[in-house]
């Protein structure tokens, strides 16, 4: 399907779930890439770190191993304003390598092309806890690449930013009896109330 896709010009998305976490995952997503050409990698950090290191980007952030050696925490694996110029080369980088546009996602979103790379600052902490919004994301972005493949690097921000937005007004939903199950639904019904201007009023994204 992706080198059918490849040869009609449709952009394909990969969301390397749990990529790096086992020998079977990281070799799929290698033979992924290594017959498919996609327009968009979607991942947190750990999968992006994994996938990083199979293109031989070694050098993932200093910065991040610095922070790491300090705090034993797994503060690598979160992009933080301490830590994202450094997140954002070596996103570049990758981009770069793999001729697509990467989107990482975490407390603060990272989407990046070959020459740009941009911050979103959107969503709420309580998305960590919805089982799937990784995968609402992905099937997002897909729709909004699909809408307009001739700037996918503006396609991939705007999906990002409203995925985000959708969990912040979810959350503002949210009443003391409800939990992660009702937050998900809200953050669906966000998504299909979303408005061009609701996007440009609530949507944080700025140039790295």
């Amino acid at each position: 399907a992706g080198a059918t896709a490849n040869e009609l010009g449709i952009p394909v998305i990969l969301d390397p779930v749990g990529a790096g976490s086992s020998d079977y995952r990281i070799k799929a997503v290698q033979n992924l890439m290594s017959n498919v050409q996609f327009g968009v990698i979607r991942g947190n950090v750990s999968e992006i770190k994994a996938i990083a290191a199979k293109q031989g980007i070694h050098n993932i952030a200093a910065g991040v191993y610095e922070t790491m050696q300090k705090n034993k925490s797994a503060i690598a694996d979160k992009i933080t304003d301490d830590n994202i110029k450094e997140m954002a080369d070596f996103i570049n980088k990758l981009s770069q390598k793999t001729g697509a546009v990467i989107a990482v996602t975490g407390g603060i979103d990272m989407v990046a092309d070959e020459n740009r790379v941009y911050a979103i600052r959107n969503g709420h902490k309580m998305m960590s806890l919805v089982t799937g919004a990784g995968c609402q994301l992905s099937a997002l972005t897909s729709a909004y690449v699909a809408a307009d493949k001739e700037h996918i690097l503006e396609s991939v921000c705007a999906a990002v930013s409203v995925m985000g937005i959708s969990g912040e007004l979810a959350y503002r939903r949210m009443a003391e009896v409800d939990g992660n199950a009702s937050y998900r639904n809200y953050i669906i019904d966000a998504v299909y109330n979303m408005t061009d201007e609701t996007l440009k009023e609530l949507g944080r994204i700025e140039r790295i």
